[in-house]
């Protein structure tokens, strides 16, 4: 996501489906990031009021939950787990790092997959009675093919409260078991084929809806949807503007299966899940005799973009003179913004 612009625009309950579509379209564009917020969510700040807000990782033990996010890198943003949308909003204003809100999204997606596949009454029909828009499937890539799927209807992991809610996962245990915790995706098809009222249990999940499309934004692989949406083929005109290719999983792979160290598998996952193209690994930059003057962890040739590990930064200063422009992996795994806009100029 690329100008870190964050877009709002008041929802409306009786046009859940065009606002879903209109959403998915900016988002689609890599322009622009879109938060929606409800009038409750504005009103927990301004009378400081406490909003029940469902449980994202459904009810696991703080414990529990700290060494899942540690995982995924995500722990810095536990306390966004009981905040409102409108918290959300300023937290990131303040401290606009996507790669952190990008593992978080993603730890929400895969701890909804886990909860699927422990409970006995979720099975894969979502994928069977919703034949998601082409858009989902060109987000997917390769994923749609090979990754292992679950689905629950009518909120069945979320709880009786969720009935509008029906969510399937789609996730490649293999890529999660070496590291890469980005290889998954998230659906959501929302029900308004009925009303809805102005009913507490109505208006709970059409909070619920916005707070969950608030944060899969920031996981790309991930879609939302509405059952009358679908029907009225309000995403048929939908365009990934997706910067990386379907086989483009395959060569990060190749790249992680090239690290040496934890450190080096552990910045070329992060990098896989920022929608950059494939960089070259161990690049060396020559003088025009051939010379080599300085090397690269990880280079983009078309963008002069070089990441550099804090022991070899002698080599900085060369690059730079050269006109590139320098990260060192500790500065990426820190704000990784700055870097993924270089590849939208």
């Amino acid at each position: 996501m690329c100008s870190w612009l964050g877009l709002l625009r008041h929802p409306h309950k009786d046009r859940v489906d065009q606002d879903s579509a209109q959403r998915l379209a900016i988002l689609a564009s890599n322009e622009f990031l879109v938060w929606s917020l409800s009038y409750e969510d504005v009103q927990s700040i301004l009378e400081d009021k406490s909003v029940d807000q469902f449980d994202l990782f459904l009810g696991m033990p703080k414990e529990k939950l700290e060494a899942f996010l540690e995982k995924f890198n995500a722990r810095s943003l536990m306390e966004l787990k009981s905040r409102s949308s409108f918290y959300w909003l300023v937290e990131w204003l303040s401290q606009p790092c996507f790669s952190a809100w990008n593992s978080f999204a993603s730890a929400f997606v895969f701890g909804g997959f886990l909860k699927a596949c422990s409970t006995p009454s979720s099975n894969e029909a979502f994928y069977q009675e919703f034949e998601l828009p082409d858009y989902a499937q060109t987000q997917l890539g390769n994923l749609w093919l090979s990754g292992d799927k679950k689905g629950c209807l009518k909120g069945i992991v979320m709880g009786e409260s969720w009935q509008r809610f029906h969510l399937g996962w789609i996730v490649d245990k293999s890529a999660i078991k070496s590291g890469n915790m980005h290889q998954l995706a998230g659906h959501c098809v929302f029900d308004d084929s009925s009303e809805l009222t102005d009913s507490d249990l109505d208006k709970q999940q059409w909070n619920g809806f916005l707070r969950m499309i608030n944060l899969l934004q920031f996981q790309s692989l991930s879609c939302f949807f509405t059952i009358k949406g679908i029907a009225n083929s309000l995403y048929s005109g939908l365009a990934s503007n997706k910067t990386t290719t379907e086989d483009s999983g395959d060569a990060w792979d190749e790249l992680l299966a090239d690290a040496v160290s934890d450190e080096e598998r552990a910045l070329i996952v992060l990098l896989s899940s920022l929608g950059v193209e494939i960089p070259i690994l161990g690049y060396e930059l020559e003088n025009e005799e051939g010379e080599v003057l300085a090397e690269a962890f990880l280079a983009w040739t078309n963008q002069k973009i070089a990441v550099l590990f804090d022991d070899v930064l002698e080599d900085q200063s060369v690059f730079t003179a050269m006109g590139w422009t320098v990260f060192t992996s500790p500065a990426l795994q820190e704000d990784s913004s700055a870097f993924v806009n270089l590849f939208k100029k």
